[in-house]
């Protein structure tokens, strides 16, 4: 999707994204959907600007759910494709920057987990702003 420019795909993964939520509803191991803000997890500006959109926002978007687009990266954040854990990590650490405060209780939603530092900083920073962060769904894993 990202990657080689495939704007069509947010309008088919944002019904499987409500889907996944819904499901997970159903069993109890999420809020109903209403009581919930989906935050994307933030993607660089420059990478979304090339891209003619954030790609998670718009998939989540998609999704028909409430959307809160509640952080993004920080100026000094740099792309994480080749780095380890602990760089990735590093790269991340105070670079996420909080713009708006959610309302509802959260759930993080992001298109590719890899090692998990964009969560684990999405979910910290939001935290430390006394949101309830109730999970992160990811629509794939590297």
């Amino acid at each position: 999707m990202k990657e080689r420019g495939r704007r069509d795909v947010p309008a088919f993964l944002g019904p499987v994204l409500a889907a996944g939520v819904e499901f997970l509803a159903a069993r109890g191991e999420l809020p109903e959907p209403a009581e919930l803000d989906l935050v994307p997890a933030p993607t660089r500006r420059r990478s979304a600007r090339l891209r003619g959109g954030d790609p998670v926002t718009l998939v989540a978007r998609a999704s028909g759910l409430a959307v809160c687009a509640a952080v993004v990266h920080g100026s000094q954040v740099r792309d994480s494709v080749g780095l380890d854990a602990t760089a990735r990590r590093k790269n991340l650490s105070g670079g996420v920057k909080l713009e708006r405060i959610p309302v509802r209780k959260v759930l993080i939603v992001d298109d590719v987990v890899t090692t998990g530092a964009t969560i684990a900083a999405t979910a910290a920073v939001l935290m430390a702003a006394n949101v309830q962060v109730v999970g992160a769904l990811a629509i794939s894993h590297a």
